[in-house]
């Protein structure tokens, strides 16, 4: 979860919604 996390923050806006969408 925090590697994910992390991965997000440095990523845009954009990953951070594709990144929530994979979670779910």
């Amino acid at each position: 979860s925090t590697k994910n996390n992390a991965r997000t923050r440095k990523g845009k806006r954009k990953t951070v919604a594709n990144k929530k969408m994979a979670t779910k």
